[in-house]
């Protein structure tokens, strides 16, 4: 493993240090009551993931021979990008880092590796414990290994990775391109959009409004405010869509041939469904939701 010179000598250390998380603050949006929200369903803009440049190598982690299973990456401000690469090893880089405000850290304890970057704590009088960290971390990331990343305001940016992805934001957003694997994601304001190949989804938002295609089977989804447009890539035979929203908009495309069971409770919701419920289907829907508005259509 090689590290850059802007690296404090106990960042390659075991870090102990508190990481910034947004899971508390995620679990009260979700469950604090709404007076209002926006109801359109809009696919999240995001801004272009700097592909070329790949900025300071932090390290290079064989995985091949070392039992590397998980990757844990956790920012302040700055974003996470995860692309994958043909290689045995991890290639972790730092992009905007300011070792003036920002501390990186990075650990390998025997299947795990971490990787931290967060607001440097200096004199008071300096005023720069005050600024949040807006170190970005890019990662380069081979098959098989699991993904667990949190961000409070970065977001999180994921291309090609095909294993596993348990993400965490507070008002960034999350958007997935050709991602294939279980995912768990949980955003009080953020996005989630994009293409992921996956037959077990737990999406968990506040207001933040979802958008994600290439399903192939079960979907849990709460919200309090936001809204979710989910597509099936293929017709599932086994497993459940679950869905319990406060105030949002709700619209699922599945394939045309699907047989589902499905039940509603609803209050003043307007209900569209193309699909006739089969009582003896192994796949079924459940949607409980206060208000808004919910439509199950067949794939055209």
């Amino acid at each position: 493993m090689d590290a850059e010179s802007n690296l404090d000598p106990v960042a390659l250390r075991q870090s102990a240090a508190d990481i910034p998380a947004a899971e508390a603050a995620t679990s009260a949006a979700c469950e604090a009551a709404a007076e209002s929200a926006d109801e359109a369903i809009v696919a999240p803009l995001n801004s272009p993931v700097p592909m070329a440049e790949l900025g300071t190598k932090v390290a290079y982690i064989e995985t091949g021979t070392s039992g590397i299973q998980t990757i844990e990456v956790s920012t302040g401000g700055g974003d996470i990008i995860i692309q994958a690469h043909d290689q045995s090893g991890i290639a972790v880089y730092a992009l905007d880092h300011d070792a003036a405000v920002s501390q990186l850290e990075l650990s390998v304890k025997e299947n795990l590796v971490q990787v931290v970057a967060k607001a440097r704590k200096t004199p008071r009088r300096l005023m720069v414990w005050r600024h949040r960290s807006q170190t970005t971390v890019k990662v380069l990331l081979p098959a098989g290994i699991f993904l667990n990343a949190k961000t409070d305001t970065g977001h999180i940016r994921i291309t090609g990775a095909r294993h596993g992805f348990e993400l965490k934001t507070n008002s960034g957003d999350i958007h997935l391109t050709d991602a294939a694997g279980v995912l768990s994601a949980k955003s009080a304001s953020g996005h989630i959009s994009g293409t992921i190949e996956t037959d077990n989804v737990h999406l968990l938002t506040g207001s933040g409004h979802v958008s994600l295609t290439g399903l192939t089977g079960s979907l849990n989804y709460k919200t309090s405010t936001g809204a979710l447009r989910a597509v099936w890539a293929q017709s599932p035979s086994l497993g459940t869509i679950e869905i319990k929203a406060g105030k949002g908009s709700v619209a699922l495309t599945l394939p045309r041939e699907t047989r589902m069971n499905s039940r509603f409770i609803t209050g003043p919701t307007p209900i569209m469904n193309q699909f006739e419920n089969d009582a003896n289907s192994g796949f079924s829907l459940g949607v409980t939701m206060r208000s808004g508005s919910l439509e199950i259509r067949k794939a055209e």
